[in-house]
């Protein structure tokens, strides 16, 4: 995540959005956050990228409050 709190702020926002999509479009209903590090939203194998598990959770935390 960047670290102006600005762009944070929208770049949470959006990551919100993306997962509450990926989640309706495979309808999966629950999302266990030690999992979540591994999960394909957060983890590119395919550029060997992810977020780590701060990153994952300052989003889930940013999700549940909404």
């Amino acid at each position: 995540l960047q670290p102006n709190l600005e762009t944070q702020k929208k770049q949470v926002t959006a990551w919100c959005d993306l997962v509450l999509a990926y989640h309706k479009h495979h309808k999966i209903y629950t999302l266990d956050v030690k999992e979540a590090v591994s999960s394909p939203i957060f983890n590119n194998s395919k550029i060997q990228r992810k977020l780590s598990e701060e990153e994952v959770t300052k989003i889930l935390d940013a999700l549940s409050a909404k």
